[in-house]
């Protein structure tokens, strides 16, 4: 006959930390790339795309492309993450809002609220183990989920 064998408190914890890490490295990592793709193709625009525009539009899609690109690789690598989900949830939020208010609800208005909740979700309960700053003993502003 086998024994069954249980698992103590700490074994069950440590089993259940393992999973939120894995669970929040595949958030992270879906929230990373949209971001990362669009601020990829915002700066590799044709020239004559941004020829045809003011220097204030370009500079502001350079910007919007620069919080892109920078956000996304701070989540992906886990490199102050709770900030970089921050930053961009509230500069989704920012143009998101106003957007749906003259747009009224539609299937675009559930896949914005779907990322806006998930950047929040990764802002407040931290990126979980599976960090660059951890790796590097950093003391970033996401060592309380650590």
């Amino acid at each position: 006959m086998s024994e069954d064998k249980k698992q103590s408190p700490g074994e069950t914890a440590s089993v259940a930390r393992r999973l939120w890490d894995l669970a929040a490295l595949a958030v992270r990592f879906a929230l990373a790339f949209p971001f990362i793709s669009s601020g990829l193709v915002k700066m590799t625009l044709p020239i004559t795309v941004l020829a045809n525009n003011s220097g204030t539009v370009v500079l502001a899609l350079y910007a919007t492309a620069a919080i892109e690109v920078l956000g996304g690789f701070g989540l992906l690598i886990g490199f102050w993450p709770r900030p970089a989900a921050l930053i961009l949830f509230l500069y989704r939020a920012a143009w998101t809002f106003p957007m749906l208010a003259k747009m009224g609800y539609n299937l675009r208005s559930l896949r914005e609220a779907a990322i806006l909740s998930s950047l929040l979700i990764v802002a407040i309960l931290g990126a979980g183990g599976f960090r660059f700053d951890s790796l590097l003993a950093v003391e970033s502003p996401d060592s309380s989920s650590a």
